[in-house]
């Protein structure tokens, strides 16, 4: 891992600027190594336009609207919100079921952050 020393760095009132070449030159190679690495995980190919179950593809914007506009199509009435986990899928687990299978895991929410107890 490259690291760059804190007194390569200067602080304006807006702006960072770096004192020495090396390291405009790290910060140049790091940033053309995480560039690398997204190209190759993530090429045109790995969009998809639908809906579906891939763990190897990214959702377009349009597949994500029309998958959310299909649905407010299907309307969830009371009998269709479930109290327990489980694998249905015409069902929706309520909050409660939810949280239980957090605290289950000893994870645990805290002013609106998912905690883990230790």
């Amino acid at each position: 891992m490259s690291k760059i020393p804190a007194s390569s760095l200067i602080v304006g009132d807006d702006e960072l600027e770096l004192r020495d070449v090396d390291a405009q030159k790290k910060i140049k190679e790091i940033i053309e190594k995480v560039n690398k690495i997204l190209l190759e995980k993530l090429d045109k190919t790995s969009i998809v336009h639908t809906t579906g179950a891939a763990e190897d593809k990214v959702m377009s914007q349009k597949a994500v609207t029309e998958g959310l506009e299909n649905l407010s199509d299907n309307k969830i009435d009371k009998t269709s919100i479930v109290h327990t986990t489980g694998a249905a899928e015409d069902k929706v687990m309520s909050q409660k079921a939810i949280t239980e299978k957090f605290e289950s895991y000893g994870i645990i929410v805290v002013d609106g952050y998912l905690c883990m107890e230790v």
